[in-house]
C-alpha cells in the first residue's frame, strides 16, 4: 500500500504547487506566444494615469481563446505599494473595468470562460487595453511594469472545441518596463 506522499508523487502533485507530469510524459511546446506592449512612459508624476496597449498572438496549429489578462506592477518596497490602481478595457463588455490585486503585485482581468467570439486564429494579432494610475500617494522611485498578456487561454481545435493537454505555448518575449515616479 502506498503512503500519501508516494501516491501524490505518482499522481504528479507537488505540495504547495500545481499538478505536474513526469518528464517522459509531459507534452512539449506546440507553438509560441508573442506579445508587445506600447505606451509605457519612462517617467510620470504621481497622480498620473497611463494608457497602455498590448498586442498578442500565437503561432501553433490551434486557435486560441484568451481567458484572463494580467499586469504586475511593483517597486520592490513591500510597505509602499499603495496608490496604484489598474483598469482593463473588458473585451466582452467594451467597458473599463477596475480590478483589485490578485497577488502581491498582480492586477488581473478574468473572463469567466473562454469566449468563442474572441477566438484568435494562429498568426493573427489581437489587442487588449489597460490603464495604470500612479496615484498621488504612490511612492516616488522606480516601478516595474510587467504585462503578462494573455495570462490564461484555451487552445481550440478546427471545430472550436478545447484541446485537452496539447502541450504549451512557449513565451517568445517577456517584457519588463521601468517607470520612474516623481512628485
Amino acid at each position: 500500500m502506498l503512503g500519501l506522499a508516494a501516491a501524490a508523487a505518482l499522481l504528479g502533485f507537488v505540495p504547495g504547487g500545481t499538478a505536474t507530469a513526469s518528464a517522459a510524459s509531459a507534452p512539449g511546446p506546440v507553438g509560441a506566444l508573442y506579445s508587445s506592449t506600447v505606451g509605457v512612459p519612462g517617467s510620470v508624476r504621481a497622480g498620473t494615469t497611463v494608457s497602455l496597449h498590448t498586442w498578442y498572438m500565437e503561432r501553433s496549429r490551434y486557435s486560441m481563446a484568451a481567458t484572463d489578462f494580467l499586469v504586475s506592477v511593483w517597486s520592490g518596497q513591500t510597505a509602499s505599494e499603495k496608490g496604484l490602481s489598474v483598469s482593463w478595457l473588458n473585451p466582452l463588455t467594451h467597458r473599463w473595468q477596475a480590478v483589485g490585486r490578485t497577488g502581491y503585485s498582480d492586477f488581473g482581468l478574468s473572463l469567466d470562460s473562454a469566449p468563442t467570439h474572441l477566438t484568435l486564429a494562429p498568426g493573427r494579432w489581437a489587442r487588449i487595453d489597460f490603464r495604470i494610475t500612479f496615484g498621488a500617494s504612490t511612492r516616488p522611485g522606480t516601478w516595474h511594469v510587467e504585462p503578462n498578456v494573455p495570462n490564461g487561454f484555451v487552445l481550440l481545435d478546427a471545430y472550436g472545441r478545447p484541446v485537452l493537454n496539447p502541450g504549451y505555448l512557449s513565451v517568445a518575449h517577456k517584457q519588463d518596463f521601468t517607470v520612474t515616479v516623481h512628485r
